[in-house]
């Protein structure tokens, strides 16, 4: 198959005509309507297709190693590009879109293929609604208080659904109770939960899921980046909440990440959702089940998520 430059005036027809015609090239150019420069080229080149245009070396900003960190990323978590670029930045300073849209055309890996659903069954094809992201972030220290506080976050894998608690410490006795709270607020059971290798999901924590039958996950060491999702969720509410307003007291921060929470489950539409709430999420997999599936995966119907969960107040 021949292809030519986008801005080509000639054919391999015209182009032969030129090469073999022994009129001079102000007569050709005449002809065919083209600049003499035009004629001259064809006449002396020995190949009568173009030349492939374009840069001959693409440079790229991020080195071999960083673009083996952007594929490994892609396609073990399958963010999009503007998650993967928050995940990453951390780590790779000068990662940008740019850059790492480049990068994912190189490998070949810009199209995401789609998530969780076997083509033609509608089913999920990796988990089902119950496989949750943990993580712990710091909240700031205030003014009046002597004691710092902290933010456990809880996010569905599937539905996306997040859950928020404000916890006294950064332990296990904490993590444990957070846990708790996660299995009563969900409407479905739970059966995967994926943390960092923080001291607050140590052995005990893990014997606590054991006990509700929950298998507990790690991420690998030096790879913070598996459970990005949690973490995109913790940025996402510290941009909303925290890194806005100067806050007077942890029971005033409480009520805005209650809304926040809210918010975000019910009213949010989201792209990866294909723009339906968490909450409609949830819904539509509760209705594409059986009677007999809807009572072994649910503990409560959908609605009463509905009914607002305040975060708890340590004391």
């Amino acid at each position: 198959m021949i292809t030519y430059h986008p801005r080509a005036k000639t054919n391999i027809h015209i182009r032969r005509l030129i090469k073999e015609s022994h009129e001079s090239h102000y007569v050709l150019a005449q002809r065919f309507n083209l600049n003499p420069k035009t004629i001259l080229k064809w006449k002396h080149r020995s190949n009568l297709q173009d030349k492939p245009y374009g840069a001959k070396i693409h440079h790229f900003t991020l080195n071999e190693w960083e673009q083996k960190i952007v594929v490994k990323v892609r396609k073990h978590l399958k963010h999009n590009l503007d998650d993967l670029v928050l995940i990453l930045k951390p780590y790779i300073p000068k990662i940008n879109r740019g850059s790492c849209y480049r990068v994912l055309v190189k490998h070949q890996i810009n199209k995401l293929p789609l998530p969780f659903k076997d083509q033609g069954k509608g089913k999920f094809s990796y988990y089902l609604p119950g496989f949750l992201h943990l993580d712990l972030a710091y909240l700031p220290l205030l003014s009046k208080s002597y004691k710092r506080r902290y933010l456990q976050a809880a996010v569905d894998r599937v539905t996306k659904i997040v859950f928020l608690m404000v916890v006294n410490g950064k332990t296990q006795k904490e993590a444990i109770r957070f846990l708790q709270f996660v299995i009563k607020f969900y409407s479905y059971h739970i059966h995967r939960i994926l943390t960092d290798n923080g001291k607050e999901y140590g052995k005990d924590f893990t014997k606590e899921c054991q006990r509700y039958g929950i298998k507990h996950k790690k991420t690998k060491v030096k790879h913070p980046w598996t459970n990005g999702m949690a973490e995109i969720t913790i940025q996402q509410i510290k941009k909303a909440t925290i890194w806005q307003t100067f806050y007077q007291s942890y029971q005033q921060m409480e009520q805005d990440l209650t809304l926040w929470q809210n918010d975000y489950n019910l009213t949010r539409k989201l792209k990866s959702l294909k723009y339906l709430t968490p909450y409609q999420k949830m819904v539509e997999y509760y209705q594409s089940l059986t009677l007999k599936k809807q009572k072994s995966r649910f503990k409560k119907k959908p609605r009463e998520l509905l009914i607002t969960t305040p975060l708890y107040r340590g004391t």
